[in-house]
């Protein structure tokens, strides 16, 4: 039944990206499933009437936010330089050091590694700027003053409408295609004069993104395109289904990958190529054993309840696991409130007969640290809410043993460790 709703969902998302190519900047062409995203609403309204109004309310929200989205640019100056690369990623204040100096969490290399030779253009996620950017960094960040952000607010919404067709200016107003258009607009005023041969993108199918490959791709036919995915993959990776906008190769770290990017999402196998996860490369087993993992976004309790009752009632000893907490929800009174919960259901159901078994762990929701773990050889649980969306199906992914426990409880097992972020070669930045 999952494998079969699954199914259909990979052929809407791909029927919609073909007949729909030309809205590659539009928020809906977002398949990102593992956000709240329009995509993922319009895939759930697609099958379900019911989420038109989530679908609606999506909207609301999207296009509320604009204002949100007042990109600036800074170390634009450096940008004149002939380089022979771009790398275009993420950045935080903490990924700087007090030189000024980046450290890039999902290529697991520095700035200053051939400063001489490549240009990083990142996308700023910090209110904050660092106190120094190194010269061969460029941020794309926000404004923080109010009146700018109203002030574009109103402007983008009164030159939106003006668009010749009413379809395509309310289809425009939204975050992600704000976010595109800007974005086109500072590479038009900034990049106009630079030369390179190769970009570099730290990849998820975003619309900015491609408004990005969009733009070098028409200022030289030439230039080598990279997309890199960064992150092991969610039970549906739908957003990077292969279209005219995406890279000329994607970077993968897995066999299994490969296998369902062909199967599933349209890629040629020539534009695919396995390299060594450059993210992941330091992980060890020992992290993800005997743990419970407590998701970002915490829905349906009782679900999670339930589902450690039946573990405990079928002889899993729970009572040494280590509970963790989403990094950025440490200190929020939910989870911490869950976790005394938790601790207090294990607590009375005790039965010290059982040995603590070393090589399991417990995962929630949707999260894709259960393929980590699941590739390093852990035995992993995982409890889904929505299990259509959250769980994974072993005639989908080949290399994952699936038993369903439960309608919201599925263990799973690999007949073969590191097929997800396994053996493939080195990449050089």
């Amino acid at each position: 039944m999952i494998f079969e709703k699954q199914k259909q969902i990979i052929e809407f998302a791909n029927k919609f990206t073909l007949n729909n190519q030309n809205i590659y900047s539009e928020a809906r062409s977002y398949f990102a499933i593992f956000e709240k995203t329009l995509g993922y609403f319009l895939i759930k309204k697609k099958f379900n009437k019911f989420y038109f109004f989530h679908y609606a309310l999506c909207l609301i929200k999207l296009f509320l936010n604009i204002k949100e989205v007042k990109l600036k640019i800074s170390n634009a100056q450096f940008v004149a330089k002939n380089y022979r690369k771009i790398i275009v990623s993420w950045a935080f204040r903490d990924n700087f050091d007090q030189e000024g100096i980046y450290k890039d969490k999902f290529l697991n290399t520095k700035s200053d590694n051939d400063e001489n030779n490549i240009l990083w253009l990142l996308i700023y996620m910090d209110k904050e700027l660092p106190a120094r950017i190194g010269k061969n960094i460029v941020l794309i960040h926000k404004e923080k003053k109010l009146y700018q952000k109203l002030t574009f607010f109103f402007k983008y919404f009164f030159s939106t409408l003006k668009l010749k067709s009413f379809s395509s200016s309310i289809k425009k107003l939204n975050l992600l295609s704000a976010t595109s258009i800007q974005i086109k607009k500072i590479l038009e005023k900034n990049f106009r004069d630079i030369n390179v041969q190769n970009l570099l993108v730290v990849y998820e199918g975003q619309p900015f993104q491609k408004e990005i490959i969009n733009f070098f791709k028409n200022k030289n036919k030439k230039i080598l395109i990279e997309g890199y995915d960064h992150s092991a993959p969610p039970p549906l990776p739908i957003n990077l289904i292969y279209d005219d906008f995406s890279p000329d190769y994607l970077l993968i770290t897995g066999e299994a990958q490969k296998n369902f990017y062909k199967k599933y999402l349209n890629w040629p196998e020539n534009k695919l190529k396995i390299i060594k996860s450059m993210r992941f490369i330091s992980n060890k087993s020992e992290f993800y054993q005997n743990k419970f993992f407590l998701p970002y976004e915490l829905r349906d309790q009782n679900i999670i309840f339930s589902s450690i009752k039946y573990l405990l009632d079928h002889k899993i000893n729970l009572k040494d696991m280590d509970i963790k907490i989403h990094p950025l929800q440490k200190n929020k009174k939910n989870h911490l409130s869950l976790v005394s919960k938790i601790k207090k259901i294990i607590s009375t159901n005790l039965n010290d007969s059982l040995e603590s078994e070393q090589n399991n762990s417990i995962f929630f929701g949707q999260t894709t640290a259960v393929i980590i773990a699941l590739d390093l050889g852990v035995t992993c649980y995982h409890i889904c809410s929505d299990p259509v969306f959250d769980s994974y199906d072993s005639k989908i992914w080949e290399q994952i043993n699936v038993t369903k426990l439960s309608n919201n409880l599925f263990k799973y097992t690999t007949h073969k460790t590191n097929s997800f972020l396994g053996n493939g070669k080195i990449y050089e930045i």
